[in-house]
């Protein structure tokens, strides 16, 4: 698009001037190409103008003869622009000035004549040499963001600016500025201070007089060696970041001065030993000190009792401390990358804790008694471990994950397989992953591909299904983004045979469904293990709980469910599955029977959850209905077409007395058993041998609702009314 430099001449009244566009900026991508041109650069803005937003601005300044008299917001982010324009110029109603992404600005003009500036972002500025001074009538300044000035070595005294105004002050990636100026009066306002990867090589002991102080950002501060007594006396900080600042050896020794500080990361420093004054820090929830090598960790004590995160990994730890149950409010403990064996007993008291991590332990060889409170607990890459001594009947809501466990014993994940395949209480999501190649004996429905089909009836006592999926793996590595995972998920499809009445349900990226809740996938590598590498066949299983009521409450019998994995690599797949269906016994309400009899190495079990005072049925009697497949272990039998056989899986609560059209002759072996279940009625019919059961008809379908499922609702921006809005021109 070409313009004129009069292009804008006429336009007198013009007040907001805005030229945008939807493609990617070179604030991320380090490239500009503006598609807006000026043959002989720009004569004429009105002076009238208040809002100038022009991404992408094509020329090195703005035009000589434009007064900014009436302007608000000026914003040129991403553009070529070099500087704004000579000396001093008036600008009293200048709020925002955003030039963040000018890599070829050098300098800014003084600012002296715009009293109401609120913003200044110039952000990744990389040719910005100096900052003018901030006068002292900068009252309202509240953010002043220079992150990604490369070439910005000093900043003026702080002093200037306005001690109570001014909330944010970002210097990050300021990588040649190895000063930060004294502060010498009280600046109650500034609550952020942001200096991670800038080359300082310590703070000001003027830093207590930030005493609004809530966060202070120190990442990657490599030439910071320590910090001062003073800034213990910062008594609003809340949070205080010196990860990966390699040459910190110590903290102070008044750390526990800062009563109201709430996250400390120390992570890849060289601290060795923290103070003793840390368990006085009462209100510390957070303490990370990830991959501090040489901390010597003796007793637990030492650390705040109010912890509820715990960092320890890749701490070159022999052993975890026996009084670690001290920290009982713990709620996540990363204990990766450590040389222990095993962890001490007294972990069971730590009641609170959810989740677990000890990945990369190779020299851990077993895992014993652990909180029943755990809902995560990760072993994977631990190559020495052979046993899992847990009471797993306690842990049916957690999620086990132990790939890349090469030595653990088979009878190992067996006693937890075992402990899912009999529980008779309420089952919660739960899901495991471990080194194997086959689908579990017990699993009703089989298949050796990724997808499975299956006839079964659906009825109020559905539970949900146990899903299984085995995956192949060849010399996979996991290499994603920060924030992805390695899942497998699935879909499900409903249906009474008639393709108009169909009930599909797909799980996208793990949330929750309209119809099944729980896991709805299961994750089988973390974020946090980027770059692991995987040569060998692992299982997933998992549980899905039934949440639609219009699964329940419907005549479905025709049931399809596909398997896929989260990425499409030619390294991976799914290459086999199974689905055992749950239900739960009636007017018992933490009661759980599977729909078929289990088989473990050829032993039947003809009832798990057996109630007292009922009689279980034979596996002849669990038989299933005329008209329904069978799963890979059973086969129908020919026999007297007079004989009639049948499965029921835990009837409806809804079945009353006798169903008609279905016939029971006496069982083989000369057993005749029959469970009536819900109001236990029973009708004799005239023939003795025939007992009928009649069912009342099914509800009419009705909308489930998702449970614990949020619905984010996007944040809009401030409605603006564009008098000349120039959209899809400025990039």
């Amino acid at each position: 698009m070409q313009l004129s430099p009069q292009a804008f001449k006429k336009m007198y009244n013009l007040r907001f001037l805005k030229f945008h566009d939807s493609g990617i900026s070179s604030y991320f991508y380090g490239t500009y190409n503006s598609k807006v041109h000026f043959s002989n650069g720009l004569s004429d803005l009105s002076g009238k103008l208040r809002s100038l937003i022009w991404h992408g601005f094509p020329l090195r300044a703005l035009p000589s003869n434009f007064i900014p008299k009436s302007l608000v917001e000026l914003n040129l982010r991403d553009c070529n622009l070099e500087r704004l324009w000579e000396g001093t110029m008036p600008a009293p109603n200048l709020k925002l000035l955003i030039l963040g992404g000018c890599k070829r600005l050098t300098n800014i003009p003084d600012l002296s004549d715009a009293p109401l500036l609120e913003v200044i972002d110039l952000s990744l500025c990389r040719s910005l040499l100096d900052f003018p001074k901030l006068a002292q009538h900068l009252k309202n300044l509240y953010s002043l963001d220079l992150c990604g000035c490369v070439s910005l070595r000093s900043l003026p005294k702080l002093f200037n600016l306005n001690p109570s105004q001014c909330t944010k002050l970002n210097l990050e990636n300021c990588s040649k500025l190895e000063i930060f100026p004294e502060i010498w009066e009280t600046m109650q306002g500034l609550q952020i201070l942001e200096l991670s990867g800038t080359a300082i090589k310590e703070l000001p002991d003027s830093i207590e007089n930030l005493n609004g102080l809530n966060n202070l950002y120190l990442r990657r501060c490599k030439n910071l060696e320590e910090l001062p007594s003073s800034i213990c006396n910062l008594t609003s900080l809340q949070y205080l970041d010196l990860s990966d600042c390699s040459n910190l050896e110590i903290l102070p020794d008044n750390l526990g001065n800062l009563k109201s500080l709430n996250e400390l990361s120390i992570d890849r420093t060289a601290i060795s030993q923290l103070p003793s004054t840390m368990m006085h820090l009462n209100e510390l929830d957070l303490l990370s000190c990830s991959g501090c090598r040489g901390l010597r960790f003796t007793h637990s004590s030492d650390f705040p009792c109010s912890l509820r995160y715990l960092d320890l990994s890749d701490c070159n730890l022999k052993e975890i401390p026996e009084d670690i149950c001290h920290l009982s409010l713990l709620e996540d403990l990363e204990l990766s990358g450590n040389d222990f064996e095993s962890l001490p007993k007294s972990m069971m008291q730590l009641s609170n804790l959810e989740d677990l991590k000890v990945n990369n332990c190779n020299m851990l060889q077993s895992l014993t008694e652990l909180p029943l409170s755990l809902d995560l607990l990760s072993a994977s890459d631990c190559k020495q471990l052979r046993s899992i001594l847990l009471d797993a009947s306690e842990l049916v809501k957690t999620e086990f994950v132990f790939t890349n466990c090469p030595n653990l014993e088979e009878i190992a994940v067996g006693n937890i397989l075992a402990t899912v395949e009999g529980y008779e209480g309420e089952l919660y999501p739960f899901s495991i992953f471990y080194p194997g190649s086959e689908v579990p004996g017990w699993f009703r429905y089989k298949s050796n591909e990724s997808s499975i089909k299956f006839r079964m009836a659906c009825h109020d006592l559905l539970q949900g299904s146990i899903l299984c999926a085995v995956i192949e793996f060849e010399e996979y590595r996991f290499n994603a983004n920060d924030g992805d995972e390695l899942y497998v998920d699935c879909s499900w499809t409903f249906s009474d045979g008639d393709e108009s009445n169909l009930l599909a349900d797909e799980f996208s990226d793990g949330d929750e469904s309209d119809l099944l809740a729980g896991l709805g996938s299961c994750t089988l590598i973390a974020a946090w293990s980027f770059g692991t590498l995987i040569d060998s066949d692992h299982v997933a299983l998992w549980y899905c709980k039934v949440l639609d009521r219009r699964v329940l409450k419907s005549e479905f019998t025709n049931f399809s469910v596909e398997f896929w994995l989260s990425e499409d690599s030619p390294n991976c797949r799914v290459k086999s599955c199974g689905v055992r269906p749950i239900t739960k016994i009636p007017n018992e309400d933490y009661e759980v029977k599977y729909a078929e009899p289990i088989k473990i190495s050829g032993v039947t079990i003809e009832d798990i959850g057996e109630t007292s005072g009922k009689r279980s049925r034979t596996s002849n009697d669990r038989r299933e209905e005329e008209g329904f497949n069978v799963g890979e272990d059973e086969e129908e039998e020919d026999g007297d077409d007079d004989v009639k056989k049948m499965k029921m899986a835990s009837p409806s609560p809804l079945c009353r007395g006798k169903r008609e059209g279905l016939e029971k002759e006496k069982g083989i072996g000369g057993k005749e058993e029959i469970e009536c279940v819900g109001e236990d009625e029973e009708e004799e019919d005239s023939d003795d041998d025939v007992k009928k059961m009649k069912m009342a008809s099914p509800p009419p379908l009705c909308r489930g609702k998702r449970e614990g499922l949020e619905k984010e609702k996007g944040i809009g921006g401030k409605e603006e009314i564009e008098w000349c809005d120039f959209g899809g021109f400025g990039v």
